[in-house]
C-alpha cells in the first residue's frame, strides 16, 4: 500500500485516506510519496498505485543488480543442494551394489565349500565301500581261511556256512541270506579241495 505525507499538514496518510483529507485540509492538494519522495499535485496521486520497493529506495540503481545477485545465489544454492542429493543417492546406490556383490561372493564361497564337502563325503563313502568290498577275498579263500583257523583244520558244515555267508553279506548287504547260502553250497560242492567228512564236518 502506497503511503503519502500532506505537504501542508505534514500528516502521514494511506492512499485510501487522501480523498477525505483533501476535503478536510481545504488547501490545494499536494502530497509527497514516502517511498519514492515524488510530489503529486492535485489528483495526480490517484495514478500513483505502485511504488518502488524499500530495497530500490535505499540502493537506487544497484537494487536490480543486488536482486539479480540474490537470485543467482539462490539458484546456485538450489543447484548445489540438488547436486548433493544426487551424490548422496549415487553413493547409496553404489553402497547397495557393493553389498549385493559381497553377498553374492559370500554365497559363492558357501556354495563352493558345500560342494567341496559333498565331494569329500562322496569320496569317503566310495573309499569305505571299496574298503568293505576289498574285505571279501572270494569264496575259495574265505572258506580256506576259516577252516585253517580251527583245530585239526576242520569245522562243522553248519558253522562254516554261517561264518562265510555272514562275511559275504557284510560286504554285500543288498543280497538276501537265502541266496547267499545257495551260492555257498554251490561253491563248496564244486571245489574238490574241501572235503565233507563224517557230516557235518568240513576239512581241507
Amino acid at each position: 500500500m502506497v503511503t503519502f505525507v500532506c505537504h501542508h499538514c505534514d500528516v502521514t496518510l494511506k492512499k485510501k485516506q487522501l480523498d477525505k483529507h483533501v476535503f478536510q485540509c481545504r488547501r490545494p492538494s499536494k502530497f509527497i510519496c514516502i517511498d519514492c519522495q515524488n510530489t503529486f499535485v492535485g489528483d495526480e496521486y490517484k495514478q500513483h498505485t505502485q511504488c518502488m520497493t524499500e530495497q530500490e529506495k535505499y540502493h537506487g540503481p544497484y537494487a536490480q543488480k543486488n536482486k539479480n545477485k540474490q537470485n543467482q545465489q539462490q539458484q546456485q544454492q538450489q543447484q548445489q543442494k540438488q547436486q548433493q542429493e544426487k551424490q548422496a543417492q549415487a553413493q547409496k546406490e553404489t553402497k547397495a551394489v557393493i553389498e549385493e556383490q559381497k553377498e553374492e561372493q559370500s554365497q559363492k564361497k558357501q556354495d563352493k565349500a558345500d560342494k567341496k564337502q559333498m565331494t569329500q563325503a562322496a569320496e569317503e563313502n566310495e573309499q569305505e565301500e571299496e574298503q568293505t568290498n576289498s574285505n571279501w577275498k572270494g569264496w575259495k579263500k574265505t572258506i580256506r581261511k576259516v577252516i585253517k583257523q580251527k583245530a585239526n583244520k576242520q569245522i562243522k558244515l553248519r558253522k562254516l556256512k554261517e561264518i562265510v555267508c555272514k562275511k559275504y553279506q557284510e560286504c554285500h548287504p543288498e543280497e538276501e541270506m537265502m541266496e547267499i547260502e545257495k551260492v555257498f553250497d554251490e561253491k563248496l560242492a564244486s571245489n574238490t579241495k574241501f572235503q565233507v567228512v563224517n557230516e557235518p564236518y568240513v576239512k581241507l
